[in-house]
């Protein structure tokens, strides 16, 4: 799908996430625009999420709060966030969240460990595994916990464990919008337990204001508005570190390139905003081409400075172009992980440059094309199917026990 620029809407989306976290705030702006204009609500709610859960994280639960409560379609707000997030000092930037992500796929065998702590009466279960899940969130072991939660039903612990643990009422909303909250179930999950693992104090302490856009970045936006045309509109290229493992030119090689899509208007046309109201006018494409004053009036309306197969190379390559990968080359987690995760900011795990070596070393077979990010949440949803199926096997061999002693 293209952004109404001829942008793909994924790599804006990688644009986006990419210089927020490199602390490129006059491109984040840039970027977030083009989501924007091109009405992407959703995606510039899924971006910002994403964006905080791999680079800032439990570094600032103020920005969390934000992103859950943003309304997407107010353009004030989302520069705010988009700028402040671009501007959050080292200090604000955690790490955990996306190490305990790689840590839970990597398959670790869990070691039972016993850990004398009392717990309240209220929070006691029949499933010692699932009284060990529930010390290892009281006691903050992140990766105890995580690892624990993707193996038992943990549907009416969570918000006991709320109740006992956080008395903030600022922090408890912002648990529960997260809970609510339409995003993939593995990020979202993690994230919560990420969240209940941190002390309450800790969280206080992390929920410092940030920056609103300043009269100079404002300007940018003006100046970027006062541009006519689609050429012209395309005022930045597509960083190419942030393609890898997450879009379509990503997966491509050096050899490959997507430029040809912008000579078959039909395909550019097709895959825009602009075909819902082609189709809500005329019904199909084909009528919509037939109809010679509208599509030439269309194309003056549209491309004032000229069509993209007429735009120079140099253009068209702001959106366009060659692959990242060489012939030979193989997908390397560790190169997509790297690029979005600071190893060197805080993070509430010992040892975490040990733990993500281990974890990569131990699953970087099993990635066999260059969409790492799908991969990785697909191994996600295989996991919880597993689980389900054998929460359901479980439960066949229960009842036929039950029937059998009643015979």
């Amino acid at each position: 799908m293209y952004t109404s620029n001829f942008y793909r809407t994924d790599e804006v989306c990688a644009a986006l996430q990419y210089t927020i976290s490199n602390r490129r705030y006059k491109e984040s702006i840039f970027w977030v625009k083009e989501l924007l204009e091109s009405k992407e609500y959703e995606k510039i709610f899924e971006t910002l999420f994403i964006t905080w859960f791999h680079n800032i994280g439990l570094g600032n639960i103020e920005v969390l709060s934000k992103i859950l409560n943003i309304n997407t379609q107010c353009e004030d707000d989302v520069y705010n966030l988009v700028y402040g997030m671009s501007l959050l000092k080292d200090s604000m930037r955690n790490c955990t969240l996306p190490v305990m992500f790689l840590y839970g796929i990597s398959n670790p065998k869990y070691k039972n460990r016993n850990v004398y702590f009392q717990l309240p009466n209220e929070l006691i279960q029949e499933d010692p595994k699932v009284d060990t899940f529930i010390r290892a969130t009281l006691l903050g072991k992140y990766l105890e916990a995580w690892l624990l939660y993707q193996t038992i039903n943990t549907k009416n612990i969570i918000n006991k464990i709320i109740s006992i643990k956080f008395k903030n009422n600022d922090i408890i909303q912002t648990i529960n919008d997260l809970q609510s909250a339409e995003l993939h179930e593995a990020y979202k999950m993690c994230a919560l337990l990420g969240v209940l693992c941190c002390k309450e104090d800790t969280l206080l302490k992390s929920a410092g204001s940030i920056r609103c856009i300043n009269e100079e970045t404002r300007k940018i936006v003006y100046e970027y508005e006062a541009l006519i045309g689609k050429r012209k509109r395309r005022a930045l290229t597509i960083p190419k570190d942030c393609l890898y493992g997450k879009t379509k030119r990503g997966t491509m090689t050096y050899n490959d390139s997507n430029v040809h899509e912008l000579y078959d208007p039909e395909y550019i046309i097709e895959n825009s905003k602009i075909f819902d109201t082609v189709l809500e006018n005329y019904g199909s494409y084909e009528a919509f081409v037939e109809d010679t004053d509208s599509l030439d009036k269309f194309m003056n309306w549209y491309f004032p400075d000229d069509i993209p197969d007429e735009w120079s190379r140099a253009d068209q390559e702001k959106s366009h172009g060659c692959g990242v990968n060489q012939l030979s080359d193989k997908p390397l987690f560790r190169r997509y992980f790297m690029r979005y995760v600071d190893l060197k900011s805080n993070c509430m795990i010992w040892d975490k440059e040990t733990i993500v070596c281990n974890a990569i070393q131990q699953i970087q077979d099993e990635f066999d094309d260059f969409y790492i990010e799908k991969k990785l949440l697909h191994k996600y949803n295989e996991k919880k199917q597993m689980l389900e199926q054998e929460s359901n096997v479980w439960n066949l061999r229960s009842l036929k026990y039950i029937l059998s002693s009643i015979e």
